[in-house]
């Protein structure tokens, strides 16, 4: 029987209260790693460059069918690239055949057609194939087959990779409930933190917010176990702000903000809002846009205003929620403040569960902008690994303007639900000069 867990974390709506996304948890039943193919080459072709002296080539062919009559199926001369193309008869050995020709004194070299495939950097991480939001294949993304998307509808994460999977040097403070520091897709990954509550360096998650947010955008990835994060090699500080129920105030969350500008993170992920705006808030995120941090925040999940900090227009990124089909999801906050969207339904996340500390193996599906959230900074991540020069200006402009305007058809262009439209990894990371 597949084993449901249920956790959902709901704000007071106190004056100044503020809240970590709500979510719904499935843990995720164990199945077998995915398989990766090897490289190789072609085995029943070769390519020889005939000696300049050769200048009668049907003479050269003729020899080779008669000196190898069991070997070799068919020979011809291609101008276009100047080889001699052999076809091998079927079960022939490709690597003996390679020498008995380069013996024969015709040729000057004699190469494997070697093959090719699309640049595009898989990793092996066991729950990868239900991770539709990093590749969309149309698959179904749990093992019951309930649910399943459309073919592209995701960050195209494995285009990106090929450009950069991550640095060590590149920290995101993940302000939450905390994170399970000895989660087996975490443990190596977290950084020294501090928890705004009781005033300590005891950074343990006591809710499982935060650890689903923290292995979202940085997961040790391509480790045959678990899953795949969006930035591979970040690090994670944890900074506690949120209670064990999933709520907390302005207050602590300026203080974050302002510890993670001081302490060497370059991105700010904060899964989490509240509907004032003070100006100790905006002063912090100020603060941290100026000590060279990348802020992005979370719109809410009412289908109602964007919630504060994400409301920030000039500090921060405003992420939505959209789905499987690349449609907005039917809770994802909206309004001019929208600057981006990422997946925020059936995300696969690390779980803990605070009533059983000591399993830290486990995963789940998750819904919310809390967690669409976290592929925003993970990719904001990735870019300052590979361009650490960046401005935070320069790094939201190129999230946004790299985006997928998946909604152009009823709303072309920037609109109130996915702002400048889903973010695209290739697109982002790929040396394309932006005009």
């Amino acid at each position: 029987m597949k084993t449901k867990i249920f956790l959902i974390i709901i704000g007071m709506g106190l004056l100044f209260s503020v809240r970590a996304g709500d979510g719904q948890f499935q843990l995720i039943e164990v199945d077998s790693p995915v398989q990766t193919d090897s490289h190789g080459y072609v085995p029943n072709m070769l390519l020889a460059k005939p000696k300049l002296r050769l200048l009668n080539l049907a003479s050269m062919q003729s020899d080779l069918l008669r000196q190898f009559p069991r070997e070799i199926k068919s020979t011809f001369y291609d101008d276009r690239i100047g080889y001699e193309v052999i076809e091998l008869a079927s079960g022939q050995n490709a690597e003996e055949a390679k020498s008995q020709l380069q013996n024969t004194g015709a040729f000057s070299e004699v190469w494997f057609n070697y093959k090719v495939r699309i640049t595009e950097t898989t990793p092996n991480d066991e729950y990868f194939k239900y991770q539709y939001s990093l590749k969309n294949t149309g698959q179904f993304v749990d093992s019951n087959k309930t649910y399943s998307g459309a073919t592209g509808a995701d960050i195209k994460a494995t285009d990106g990779w090929d450009w950069a999977t991550g640095s060590e040097s590149t920290v995101i403070a993940v302000i939450d409930t905390g994170v399970a520091v000895g989660h087996e897709d975490l443990q190596s990954k977290v950084v020294s933190g501090y928890n705004f509550i009781d005033n300590s360096t005891q950074i343990q998650d006591d809710n499982g917010h935060g650890t689903f947010v923290a292995s979202v955008a940085a997961a040790e990835t391509n480790n045959s176990k678990g899953m795949a994060g969006v930035c591979w090699k970040a690090k994670i500080m944890p900074l506690k702000t949120m209670n064990s129920k999933g709520d907390g105030d302005l207050y602590q969350l300026a203080l974050a903000i302002r510890y993670a500008a001081e302490h060497g993170a370059k991105v700010i992920n904060m899964s989490l809002g509240g509907k004032n705006d003070t100006p100790y808030l905006k002063e912090a995120c100020q603060y941290a846009v100026s000590k060279g941090c990348v802020l992005v925040a979370s719109t809410g999940n009412d289908h109602a205003q964007v919630l504060f900090p994400a409301a920030y227009d000039d500090y921060c990124l405003a992420v939505g929620a959209t789905d499987a089909n690349d449609q907005v999801a039917s809770f994802s906050n909206f309004g001019p403040e929208v600057d981006v969207v990422a997946p925020g339904v059936w995300i696969v996340g690390a779980l803990f569960n605070p009533k059983d500390p000591t399993d830290l193996r486990h995963y789940a599906y998750g819904d919310g902008t809390s967690y669409a959230a976290p592929f925003v900074s993970g990719a904001a991540a990735l870019l300052l690994s590979y361009k650490p020069s960046l401005t935070p200006a320069q790094v939201m402009n190129m999230i946004r303007y790299t985006a997928d305007d998946v909604n152009k058809t009823t709303y072309p262009g920037k609109d109130v639900y996915m702002g400048y439209g889903r973010i695209n990894l290739k697109t982002l990371l790929s040396p394309y000069i932006l005009q």
